[in-house]
């Protein structure tokens, strides 16, 4: 297998381009030529009036000569052989009738064609028979193409696919790529003219020719297989650590949240805890002052209990004094003594 590692060469990169621009050219032509073929059989079948062989004729016992037709004793083929004749490019060389069953020329269109191709093709019976060589001949050795106007180009192509399928080395140099693709194009938009199926070959040609390839073998199938689980393993590993990362966010994410959620408890406790040492100490102080205004209070009770001892002689005395005064002036001492005792109460409240 290692022989098939000169494909990893430039040349020969090049080479196998070749061919597959030839197969890209070789669809649209099939369906270009499959049509006018056709067209081609009709035009024939005009000239010849319509006439069919009923004989079978064959040509087994013809041996091909240049510049000769061959001889039949039926005249529907002698007529279809005369004006198949007038309609090739090459009647002074070899012309393949040979390919074809002469008492079929009416009827299948194929057989009509063939004998503008190269030898080969006797047993080909439809368009998917045929490769891009026999195509090309058909267009450069039948005079019908000659309405498209191609010149040389056919038979230029044809020039670089037998360079292309009679190479020993399997090589082909850049710049004859280049020249060889300039003419695929050439024939593709020549056709484009009248075929859309060719609108789109010479941007397949670039695609091609821009193309950078190399081969898989077997071995370079494992390696790239074992390859491709590494960079799966990778990615997974990758897309994993991508979400315990995005876990990990979130739980310190969540974890801050619930931490700044705690100190603001703390905050908040460590205000009302001020809030209610200062709300204490307020008490307290009224309490202090409560007290000391009670203190005072039961000292000036007690002095005044001591006042009263000493006073009540004088207050029977004067009870005496005020039973024998005379009734008109008895409230007077009533209101001194309420007088006095308001007094008091505004001095204590002091």
């Amino acid at each position: 297998m290692e022989s098939i590692r000169i494909f990893e060469k430039d040349d020969h990169k090049n080479w196998l381009k070749g061919v597959v621009s030839l197969r890209c050219l070789q669809e649209p032509l099939k369906h270009f030529i499959d049509r006018q073929v056709g067209i081609f059989h009709q035009e024939v079948r005009n000239k010849c009036d319509f006439v069919q062989c009923d004989k079978k004729c064959d040509l087994r016992n013809w041996k091909p000569r240049p510049n000769q037709i061959p001889s039949f004793d039926c005249p529907a083929c002698s007529r279809w052989s005369n004006v198949m004749w007038a309609n090739h490019n090459n009647q002074r060389g070899k012309v393949m009738w040979m390919n074809s069953e002469p008492h079929l020329w009416a009827q299948k269109k194929w057989e009509v064609a063939k004998v503008y191709m190269g030898d080969g093709h006797r047993k080909h019976k439809s368009i998917d028979d045929f490769d891009i060589h026999a195509l090309l001949s058909l267009m450069t050795q039948c005079k019908h193409f000659k309405i498209f106007e191609l010149g040389t180009v056919c038979e230029e192509v044809t020039s670089f696919r037998n360079k292309i399928m009679h190479s020993s080395s399997l090589q082909l140099k850049t710049e004859d790529m280049h020249r060889y693709f300039h003419l695929i194009r050439a024939l593709g938009d020549a056709l484009a003219k009248h075929d859309t199926a060719f609108i789109t070959l010479s941007q397949d040609i670039d695609e091609i020719q821009n193309l950078d390839f190399r081969l898989m073998l077997p071995a370079d199938k494992i390696l790239r297989q074992r390859g491709k689980e590494l960079e799966d393993m990778l990615f997974e590993a990758v897309q994993l650590a991508n979400e315990c990362d995005q876990k990990i966010q979130t739980l310190r994410r969540s974890y801050k949240n619930r931490l700044r959620r705690q100190q603001e408890m703390i905050a908040q406790r460590d205000i009302n805890i001020l809030s209610l040492h200062s709300a204490v100490a307020q008490e307290a102080d009224e309490h202090a002052h409560t007290r000391m205004r009670l203190e005072k209070l039961e000292r000036e009770l007690a002095q005044r209990r001591q006042e009263i001892r000493h006073s009540a002689p004088c207050q029977r005395r004067t009870l005496e004094e005020f039973g024998q005064m005379p009734e008109g002036l008895r409230i007077v001492p009533v209101v001194l003594a309420a007088v006095t005792a308001i007094f008091m109460s505004i001095l204590s409240l002091l």
